[in-house]
């Protein structure tokens, strides 16, 4: 009973708009239409984020070694808890479209814009919690004098406290998505025993977090740079409150002929799949944390001179100088083959060849030149009809 969904109704309507404009034309054979839709839809939770496995984490407290692997000791501090968002909800996405249709003496296009948005998507949010834990001193062991592994009763120990960040399922990531998508058939030339078909659609996507994000920093220790948590006890945990995420953005079109030779029961179909281009870039931020938690659970704001601190400046994200760049992806085009031979009235037999040729021109990203290459793909299916 304490999960937030429990119990509730989620309704998904869907509302629909047709209008039939008057048959245009001196024959009246031009048939058009427009429609107009919105509708929500909810995505419930999976089962992984309703009930996922507790959380454990090991704080090492001794790690005391020995050449002789008889009296070598590790001991830990184990945390373990619940990690279930009893606050998790359904997933809710918001669409709207309109819709263009033209008919005229069996020749049909179509065309539709359409946006998407969803607030509350899935997503792993990040969270912190402060880890108290015993620091054993090993000085005092007198690794000539030891019969077995040292005993912690004899150890001194400063009592301590580690920060660690964690992750658990909420509602975290904003999605927005627009397009537009077309379609274009003729009707089947006689004399080629052919029908054209063109479909096509441009596709932008935006992804970015919805809530501010924790994460652990990192330092540079003797040269290296390492996890800080593998090093020594975690020091700082920033928050970033900025919108992390990418846009997504894409053209293509498939062009298909098919013929039907109905005297010898074969249809032939022949597409063109034409990737015009695509293209991500990876939303802006200036890597600076609004605030940092220290080990004992305050919070500090950010300033300035904390980018130049020793341990704080390693809250700083650092990016390679194209990283917010757009980076595109140009034109490629595969061509596709199909033959269908008709055996009877409820079989159909396929060959088929996929990217029988393949175009796709170098392209430089930087200071690289990128080559594409792909290999055909044959294969045979059967078809049965009853």
């Amino acid at each position: 009973g304490n999960y937030a969904i429990q119990g509730k109704i989620y309704l998904d309507p869907r509302f629909n708009l047709k209008w039939q404009l008057p048959a245009l034309g001196t024959n009246k054979d031009w048939l058009i239409d427009i429609s107009a839709g919105i509708g929500w839809l909810s995505k419930l939770p999976t089962t992984a984020q309703l009930y996922p496995d507790a959380k454990y984490f090991d704080v090492v407290q001794l790690n005391y070694y020995h050449n002789n692997a008889d009296y070598r000791r590790i001991n830990m501090m184990t945390y373990k808890w619940d990690n279930t968002n009893y606050d998790l909800k359904p997933a809710r996405n918001q669409k709207w479209e309109v819709r263009l249709n033209v008919a005229h003496k069996g020749n049909n296009f179509s065309i539709t814009y359409f946006q998407e948005r969803m607030d509350n998507a899935f997503r792993d949010i990040s969270y912190y919690r402060t880890l108290a834990y015993k620091k054993y001193d090993t000085s005092s062991i007198n690794s000539s004098e030891l019969t077995g592994p040292p005993a912690l009763e004899g150890l001194t120990y400063d009592e301590d406290t580690l920060i660690n960040a964690y992750k658990m399922a909420g509602n975290g990531t904003r999605v927005r998505k627009e397009g537009v998508e077309f379609t274009f058939s003729t009707k089947r030339i006689k004399l080629l025993k052919t029908r054209f078909t063109v479909t096509g659609a441009w596709l932008k996507t935006t992804y970015n977090n919805s809530m501010p994000e924790y994460k652990e920093s990192s330092i540079i220790l003797n040269g290296e740079q390492l996890n800080i948590s593998l090093v020594e006890q975690l020091q700082y945990v920033g928050l970033y409150d900025w919108e992390s995420g990418s846009t997504n953005e894409r053209f293509n079109t498939n062009i298909t002929a098919d013929t039907y030779l109905q005297k010898i029961g074969m249809i032939f179909s022949l597409t063109a799949q034409c990737t015009w281009y695509t293209a991500s870039q990876s939303l802006w931020n200036n890597g600076t944390p609004v605030s940092y938690v220290d080990k004992n659970g305050n919070v500090h704001p950010f300033t300035e001179a904390d980018a130049t601190d020793i341990q704080l400046q390693h809250l700083v994200n650092k990016y390679a100088n194209d990283y917010f760049d757009r980076q595109p992806i140009p034109f490629e085009m595969g061509i596709n083959l199909k033959a269908t031979k008709e055996i009877g009235k409820y079989m159909q037999l396929s060959l088929f060849v996929n990217r029988l040729l393949y175009i796709a021109p170098d392209y430089h990203r930087g200071t690289r030149t990128v080559r594409r290459f792909s290999d055909p793909y044959f294969g045979m299916e059967a078809n049965l009809r009853f």
